[in-house]
């Protein structure tokens, strides 16, 4: 699933795109089918709180339509892909609802490190852990919520040498 905002022209910044240039970045994306909701200067993408492009005015702009997608699992950004040995590696996860969580590494030899686990709150928790042997490691968050839901976020990082 791809999800694209095409920001409204700004002098200096963006030119806008009609209907047709979106449909041929859309192409060049490879999207099979697309759909296009509101267009100019309301055109917003937000995740995670955060606005990602950049809307046009000051204030916020009102709206006819809107695609709005929310998750109740576990949540894990993506760590550095790449981290030397003896650095510190920031991790973190984030539920949205109360939840017994398990976060684990796991090393290129298989073994298991857990980092955290208990009973959370909805909430952010980061964590961090100093890179120790070369090879591929595994950063994976399970997660069963209050409703009795299971779910679970893998991301993969290479540890190599300084």
């Amino acid at each position: 699933m791809l999800l694209v905002t095409a920001d409204a022209g700004h002098r200096g910044y963006s030119t806008g795109m009609t209907s047709f240039e979106l449909a041929l970045a859309m192409m060049r994306l490879g999207a099979v089918n697309a759909c296009a909701l509101g267009t100019g200067a309301g055109a917003t993408l937000a995740f995670d709180g955060k606005v990602l492009n950049r809307p046009f005015g000051r204030a916020e702009a009102s709206i006819a339509d809107a695609l709005l997608l929310g998750y109740d699992g576990v949540y894990v950004p993506q760590p550095r892909a790449t981290v030397p040995t003896g650095t510190e590696m920031p991790l973190a996860y984030k539920v949205v609802r109360n939840s017994t969580v398990t976060a684990t590494l796991t090393g290129p030899d298989g073994s298991t490190i857990v980092l955290d686990s208990g009973t959370r709150a909805p909430g952010t928790y980061p964590l961090s852990w100093t890179a120790t042997a070369l090879g591929h490691w595994i950063f994976a968050v399970t997660d069963t919520d209050d409703l009795g839901r299971r779910t679970s976020a893998d991301r993969a990082f290479t540890v190599t040498s300084t």
